[in-house]
């Protein structure tokens, strides 16, 4: 393989982390939005909207790791190619 297809290929890799890592961030910081609301309004006695909190959270936490781990985004429909480039 020449040396520029394997510098491009390397960005491209370098690329698909960061946005990778962008999109768990995106997801994280929802989740824990969530959990703020939960505890909320745990204490206001407010159970229905503690556990839609919950469920969100949970959600939002499974989100992220399915996109840390799979390179994939079910909201878009985009697949990262993760594995593709990563592990070739």
């Amino acid at each position: 393989m020449p040396l520029s297809e394997l510098q491009s290929e390397q960005i491209n890799s370098i690329n698909l982390v960061r946005s990778v890592c962008a999109q768990f961030q995106v997801e994280i910081k929802k989740a824990e939005l969530f959990f703020s609301g939960a505890k909320f309004y745990k204490q206001k006695n407010e159970n229905n909207l503690t556990l839609f909190s919950l469920y969100h959270v949970t959600e939002h936490t499974i989100r992220a790791l399915l996109i840390s781990i799979t390179g994939y985004l079910q909201s878009t429909m985009i697949y990262l190619n993760y594995y593709d480039i990563l592990l070739g």
